[in-house]
């Protein structure tokens, strides 16, 4: 169930586009209150990545 659900938010963010930290929390934040867990979910399950700094997220 949670992968189907992250893989509803991961079509909010199109491939190859890089979105700064601040546009995936959001982006993230219109599907949910708690949009901190919501992106670590997203990072975690390999559907975006950061850049080395953190500060620039893609979707995989």
């Amino acid at each position: 169930m949670r992968s189907r659900v992250l893989d509803v938010v991961k079509d909010s963010f199109e491939p190859g586009v890089p979105y700064p930290e601040a546009k995936v929390n959001a982006i993230c934040g219109e599907w949910f209150d708690d949009w901190v867990t919501l992106r670590r979910a997203l990072v975690d399950d390999g559907m975006l990545r950061r850049n080395d700094s953190g500060a620039i997220y893609e979707r995989v």
